[in-house]
């Protein structure tokens, strides 16, 4: 049920977004040309870079969350290390409201590296160092794109954000 549920949901911000994108019938007629180019882009190029990525941003994000437990004492070999952190994001991403948080400090504290409060202290560090380079990236980004028929919430938020997680 919750399946079906997350489904229905999805499905209905996607026709939402396409509305938004194509509001008016003639470009929704015109469709037939998004599906003609598509057929020329080089889908296996595009997804190997994009997965050649995530591999690079796993690995990085791993080595920096045993640098964070490096303080503590704890140093987790690269292997459990590599494992815990894959099963940790990817309960991120299961679990609603981000509950995977959790996941790696048990894990690790299963593991008889560290204790799970200590290494929780770790994970908000890093969830307050990821908030703090996405708000100077979208600040970046607002900052060069503003200009006279920007709307007046933009800078506002931009400022917001940094300020928050500064």
């Amino acid at each position: 049920m919750r399946l079906a549920l997350n489904l229905i949901l999805s499905l209905g911000m996607l026709a939402l977004c396409t509305w938004l994108v194509w509001p008016d019938a003639t470009a929704r007629l015109e469709l037939h040309k998004v599906f003609a180019a598509i057929q020329w882009a080089h889908f296996a190029v595009y997804l190997a870079g994009w997965l050649g990525l995530q591999i690079i941003v796993h690995l990085c994000r791993s080595l920096r969350w045993n640098e964070l437990l490096a303080p503590l004492g704890v140093r987790v070999p690269a292997g459990p290390l590599l494992a815990i952190s894959s099963v940790g994001f990817m309960a991120i991403l299961a679990l609603p409201v981000r509950l995977g948080e959790f996941v790696r400090p048990g894990l690790l504290a299963k593991g008889g590296y560290s204790t799970a409060a200590a290494a929780l202290g770790t994970v908000a560090v890093e969830r307050i160092v990821d908030g703090l380079i996405i708000s100077l990236l979208v600040f970046g980004a607002f900052f060069a794109h503003r200009g006279p028929d920007s709307p007046g919430w933009m800078m506002a938020t931009a400022y917001g954000a940094l300020a928050l997680f500064t």
